[in-house]
């Protein structure tokens, strides 16, 4: 992000007095192209295959890795019947699973809505 941010940041009411809302907009740099998140691990994978995109817990998984494992969770998830436009909600530990889940929820065009995994069964079902 080398654009400069513009920033409409305001109180979202009385009850959320403590609650500030920011929305930024970057311009991309000279050149750039705008591209989906869904594309950006791929963009990388590309470029830089055998780069360290995470390290977890002493192991690191290379760009090309990150992007074949989000590419298995994206059929997984595509077999559950997720598609361009849902809310999928993620409630995993720290790990690589996380990130694969994530990346694999933007390649399908889907927003990620990431939760504790450490939830009692009766918080997650109610964000659910």
């Amino acid at each position: 992000m080398s654009g400069a941010p513009h920033s409409d940041t305001r109180y979202l009411g009385e009850r959320f007095d403590m609650v500030k809302l920011a929305i930024a907009t970057y311009e991309p740099c000279a050149g750039a192209s705008a591209r989906p998140l869904g594309d950006l691990l791929a963009y990388h994978a590309g470029k830089h295959a055998d780069r360290p995109a995470v390290t977890f817990e002493g192991e690191t998984l290379s760009y090309a890795e990150l992007d074949r494992r989000a590419n298995r969770r994206a059929r997984q998830l595509e077999k559950l019947g997720a598609r361009e436009g849902d809310i999928i909600t993620i409630a995993v530990p720290n790990g690589f699973e996380f990130y694969e889940i994530v990346f694999a929820t933007w390649k399908l065009g889907a927003t990620p809505n990431c939760v504790s995994s450490k939830l009692p069964d009766a918080e997650l079902t109610a964000i659910v």
